[in-house]
């Protein structure tokens, strides 16, 4: 059955046999009954409708400076600040008269002094991108050991720099930097990934990236090595686990990790076997992986094929 409708899409039935599933709730292997499905496929017009604007960038929000970790002055307060301390006798150029007066020549409205407050200057990701190349053209090429003032500055230009964004990379994952190494006019660092841990990984990726401050372009290299977090599970030899499991088919013996059809199948149930729980997901995953492939293998040399996934039958004899 199919129902088309024009300019949205068509709704096609579809029939789904009957399968294992499990309850999430409680891990135990259930049947999943044979049913048919309504399944929708959009219309070429309809998908072109939602993706034309999709090539438009995404406005970004622009880091507050006061937010920073560090404050950041105004360089004419700053060198007359500097100024006034090598000649204490010299008359106040960074005071609030001192500002007003330079406004005042300058034909500029005399803004008021608030009072209580740090003087900090409006700075945005231009500003920021500048003061980063300055902060670190007055480093000594070499290993940078205090980043608190570099992350911060990074974070707040990082929109700028072509290719940063890459990996799913943010201002807030460069408090991880480590190995922070500069060469002008490159700046390179480490961050540490722990997108796989999510999925039950014992260890986190590195990766190193290269920034051109010049060029405002970042690259990343992905493959650069682990860091083992967790504790590795055991090893676990799943050869003769797939060899004492093809014994007891090829017997027609009963077994908690096989079901037998009434067809004379028999269907490996692999929960059973590596269960939920016993492992890291990933780790009980390539378990699963490696007993299926020995498993099929020996029941092959036994004359068992395998007819559908993890269920299989005898071969009868031709003629």
């Amino acid at each position: 059955m199919r129902v088309e409708l024009r300019g949205l899409g068509a709704l096609n039935v579809k029939a789904k046999r009957e399968r294992q599933g499990r309850n999430p709730r409680t891990g135990e292997t259930v049947t999943i009954d044979a049913r048919r499905v309504v399944r929708f496929r959009a219309s070429w017009l309809l998908l072109a409708r939602l993706n034309r604007r999709t090539n438009l960038r995404p406005q970004r929000t622009k880091l507050d400076p006061r937010q920073l970790a560090f404050p950041i002055e105004d360089p004419q307060v700053s060198a007359a600040a500097e100024a006034q301390h090598q000649n204490p006798e010299a008359p106040n150029q960074s005071g609030p008269d001192a500002i007003q007066e330079r406004q005042s020549d300058a034909g500029e409205p005399a803004a008021q002094p608030d009072q209580g407050q740090t003087h900090e200057a409006d700075v945005d990701g231009e500003n920021l991108a500048m003061l980063l190349q300055g902060h670190l053209a007055a480093l000594a090429p070499g290993a940078i050991a205090d980043i608190g003032k570099l992350a911060a500055l990074l974070a707040g230009c990082l929109h700028q720099f072509a290719g940063m964004h890459a990996q799913g990379m943010h201002a807030g994952r460069l408090a991880r930097m480590e190995a922070v190494h500069w060469e002008p006019p490159l700046l390179s660092f480490t961050i540490e990934r722990h997108g796989a841990m999510a999925l039950g990984s014992t260890r986190a990726e590195l990766q190193r990236w290269r920034v051109d401050i010049r060029r405002l372009q970042a690259s990343c290299i992905k493959d650069r090595g682990y860091r083992q977090l967790r504790q590795r599970a055991e090893p676990v030899k799943t050869e003769p686990m797939a060899a004492e499991l093809a014994e007891v088919i090829s017997e027609g013996r009963a077994d908690d990790g096989i079901r037998w059809g009434q067809d004379g199948t028999v269907r490996v149930v692999l929960t059973k076997v590596f269960p939920y729980g016993s492992g890291y997901m990933q780790t009980i995953a390539g378990r699963r992986k490696r007993f299926r492939a020995a498993l099929t293998e020996l029941l092959a040399a036994r004359r068992w094929r395998e007819v559908r996934r993890d269920v299989y039958s005898r071969e009868t004899p031709a003629g």
